[in-house]
């Protein structure tokens, strides 16, 4: 709950995270995101372009086993969450 106050707070551009597991933190960030900008439009009055937000998720990661991947990638909010490996 603290970290979503957090985000609502903050309304960030970019949220960095690391050691992805089973995607599920950031499905639910990405989803915070976007309810920002729903609400950010809903408040200046304009349609919503849910994929002309500048708002995103960057994962890092070392490794992601590929039915990991296929589920974070799965939801309609995967645009807003690019990838990439991190080396060791």
């Amino acid at each position: 709950m603290a970290i979503q106050e957090l985000i609502w707070q903050v309304k960030p551009d970019l949220i960095i995270k690391t050691g992805i597991a089973h995607g599920g933190s950031m499905i639910l960030t990405a989803s915070m995101l976007a309810m920002i900008d729903y609400f950010e439009a809903a408040e200046a009055g304009k349609a919503l372009d849910p994929k002309a937000s500048r708002r995103r998720v960057l994962g890092l990661y070392i490794d992601i086993r590929a039915h990991n991947r296929a589920a974070i990638e799965a939801p309609p909010l995967a645009h807003k969450i690019p990838w990439h490996r991190a080396s060791r």
